[in-house]
């Protein structure tokens, strides 16, 4: 059972937005060309397997959807947050051809804006029991202070929460 959509106002920075509409074609062949993205998302999996509790996962950045097949395989139901909507149709059609729809919520673009969230307009109705956030979503974050305080929104108490960063100069995340 998943929970039910809100709607908010959009307002993420658009040039990252933009940037993803316009390889998201490409995406999944970029990230292939790199044998090491593979071990990262291999890592990720097991790692996050091994480690979360609950089964209502927030995708935050999902892309193309790359981690759908393992979560929804797993048991998982997943809320699945893209802002680049060339990028969620990717992975809309992706789940379509695993028959698993039915596994997933797709936020609408409007409340794929974390920075809309607030105790009285959430993106959805329930909590998440983990957040994975894998590959370089937080480095197009800029504020990552809002962004602990929103997921503080949307989660269990004791949540996990699985992130990859790029940016080694980030000074912290919550």
């Amino acid at each position: 059972s998943f929970p039910t959509r809100r709607s908010s106002d959009l307002k993420y920075n658009s040039s990252a937005i933009d940037y993803y509409n316009t390889i998201s074609n490409k995406y999944d062949d970029l990230l292939n060309t790199n044998p090491l993205n593979k071990i990262v998302r291999d890592e990720v999996k097991h790692y996050f397997l091994e480690n979360v509790n609950g089964k209502i996962v927030l995708d935050f950045g999902g892309g193309t959807g790359g981690d759908l097949a393992w979560l929804i395989e797993a048991g998982f139901s997943v809320i699945f947050c893209e802002p680049a909507e060339k990028m969620k149709r990717i992975a809309v059609e992706n789940v379509k051809k695993m028959n698993s729809s039915e596994k997933v919520l797709f936020l609408a673009n409007k409340s794929s804006d974390y920075q809309s969230w607030t105790k009285d307009n959430l993106p959805f109705e329930g909590k998440a029991n983990a957040v994975l956030s894998n590959f370089a979503v937080l480095n197009s974050i800029k504020d990552l202070n809002t962004l602990s305080a929103k997921f503080a929104l949307i989660t269990n108490e004791n949540s996990s929460l699985i992130v990859i960063v790029l940016n080694v100069k980030a000074k912290y995340l919550i």
